[in-house]
């Protein structure tokens, strides 16, 4: 352990220790002898960055190789003597007995009256335990009970979007927001790796077997586990792949400070999206579609009726007006099994719940899911979802080719696709908006017309627009809007985005009560705006008539 990490971990516990860590021990810890216990780490090389994820438990340093260069994943824990892990094997069978039968709200109200009753049992069973070694047994039964156990500082790293363990003796990869794959210094052998995957599973309600060994679900915390059991399945063992779910969902201004969209392109889309047109994200995996989708769900006006329809629940609306729908497969533990109710059920259903507006979390490879989704954008239902493509035109001839052959007429009632992109930058890598189409009228049997209206700059690490928008211009004519009020109705749109957006308007609620606001009254939100707040350097140019 280094020189700084060694000085953090001996701050945090001495504050934790003094200020908010007193039960359950009639005697203190000493810190020294705690910091002891992070002292597994030996290498002299300098933290790119560093920091706790649990403090003061689990601690993380970002390192690089000095031969490879490559940047690597350390996650730091207190380590347990075989005299801790005798008695936390012991303490852990005792507090299944005593605590597991009893009752606790699924809150954190339940989760903090379990943890006092933890702590009795500790109090009471570990009374000649040393305090050092008492502590250090305490985390670990609160991370395996209350946590998801060895992967817990993983999915405690709110820079960690991704948990990826591809089998037995194979270290576990994080995908970090900042620095993409990442590997860590964790890895463990089959029976371990195998009793992870069955307790994901079990967390999330479902079972997994050697007759069964896929699953797809959600956790109760919404992130989306794949888990594969060792066997003839998976030659290299029992994996799985956890990707992480965020509580409160990305919002149009933050997407803005991250640099995934201008304030100009998300008044573009704004505008769009509040006048009834359908837009497709396209990317490869893990590019941000689904974020940059959910953000630009903020933008339905919020009287509007809803229904979303995912295989796993991703999608998170401020709107009261929505119906959230996932498929589910077939159980065939026993002859009363459940169905399976798939996309094109769902959406079918969909259709008789008067939606407004139906968000499919992604279309793949189904042709009749496909076709259904195009034919309810077609039958004025606006439509929102997300494909696999590297580009608008790329996403338009996979969809009206075999085997998915959207008619190219259906598919022009499409008005707008969103390319998302993972670029590398100085910084590290990040997740930018490559390009916003337009889809324009198909000539014949041809395919619909493209025109690329905004487009990534890697040299510049911006946007520049490379045509004027014409959508704009077709909702001031359904409209009835004069030139000044279409750009009137743009820049305004572009400086409250512009304004939240500088002064870290972030919150969930705060931003869906502005846009909400400004869709019921803009002159209320125009009003409260600080005096000089301008749209920003450059204003959305707009077809001439």
């Amino acid at each position: 352990m280094t020189g700084d990490t060694r000085e953090r971990v001996r701050e945090a516990l001495a504050t934790h220790l003094d200020e908010r860590d007193p039960a359950p021990f009639d005697a203190l810890p000493d810190v020294e002898a705690l910091v002891e216990r992070f002292d597994v780490a030996t290498d002299p090389d300098p933290a790119v960055d560093a920091y706790w994820v649990t403090e003061p438990y689990a601690h993380v340093a970002l390192r690089r190789d000095p031969d490879t260069e490559e940047l690597r994943y350390d996650v730091l824990e207190p380590t347990r003597s075989e005299f801790a892990d005798y008695v936390y094997e012991d303490l852990r069978d005792v507090a299944r007995r005593v605590l597991l039968d009893e009752e606790y709200a699924h809150d954190e109200s339940g989760r903090e009256a379990f943890a006092e009753r933890l702590d009795d049992v500790l109090a009471e069973h570990a009374r000649g335990v040393p305090p050092a070694e008492r502590w250090v047994v305490r985390y670990y039964l609160r991370r395996d009970f209350f946590g998801y156990g060895r992967i817990d500082p993983f999915m405690s790293d709110p820079a960690v979007e991704d948990v990826s363990c591809d089998g037995a003796d194979v270290p576990l990869y994080a995908y970090h927001r900042d620095h993409g794959h990442l590997q860590s210094n964790r890895s463990w052998g089959s029976d371990v790796v195998e009793s992870i995957a069955v307790r994901l599973a079990q967390r999330a309600g479902r079972h997994v077997s050697a007759a069964n060994p896929l699953l797809t679900t959600t956790l109760p915390d919404g992130s989306r586990v794949q888990v594969t059991l060792g066997g003839d399945v998976a030659t290299r063992g029992s994996n799985f792949t956890v990707r992480k779910f965020r509580e409160e969902p990305f919002t149009p201004p933050e997407l803005a400070s991250l640099g995934t969209f201008d304030a100009r392109q998300l008044a573009y889309l704004w505008l769009a999206v509040a006048h009834n047109r359908s837009v497709l994200f396209v990317g490869p995996t893990g590019s941000g579609k689904t974020t940059s989708m959910n953000a630009c769900a903020f933008f339905i006006p919020p009287d509007h009726k809803v229904v979303s329809i995912e295989e796993t629940r991703e999608v998170n609306l401020p709107h009261e007006n929505w119906v959230a729908d996932v498929t589910r497969t077939a159980d065939d533990a026993s002859a009363e099994a459940r169905r399976e109710v798939d996309g094109y059920r769902l959406l079918s259903e969909a259709l008789h719940q008067r939606p407004d507006h139906i968000l499919v979390g992604e279309l793949r490879t189904d042709p009749a899911v496909v076709r259904a989704f195009f034919q309810a954008v077609g039958t004025g239902h606006d439509g929102f979802t997300t494909f696999h493509a590297e580009t608008a035109d790329d996403a338009v001839r996979r969809l009206t080719h075999d085997p998915l052959s959207v008619p190219p007429d259906l598919l022009a009632d499409l008005d707008v696709i969103v390319v998302q992109r993972i670029v590398d930058e100085p910084d590290g890598v990040a997740r930018r908006c490559w390009q916003i189409t337009e889809v324009g009228t198909p000539d014949g049997d041809e395919r619909p017309s493209t025109r690329d209206v905004f487009h990534y700059d890697a040299d510049t690490q911006g946007f520049e627009q490379r045509s004027r928008a014409r959508l704009p211009r077709e909702i001031a004519a359904d409209r009835g809007w004069r030139d000044d009020r279409l750009r009137e109705e743009l820049d305004s749109r572009q400086r409250v985005l512009a304004h939240l957006a500088a002064e870290g308007t972030f919150d969930y609620e705060a931003v869906a009560d502005r846009i909400f606001t400004f869709e019921r009254n803009p002159e209320r939100v125009l009003a409260d705006l600080p005096e000089g707040v301008r749209e920003g350097a450059e204003r959305v140019r707009i077809a001439d008539d």
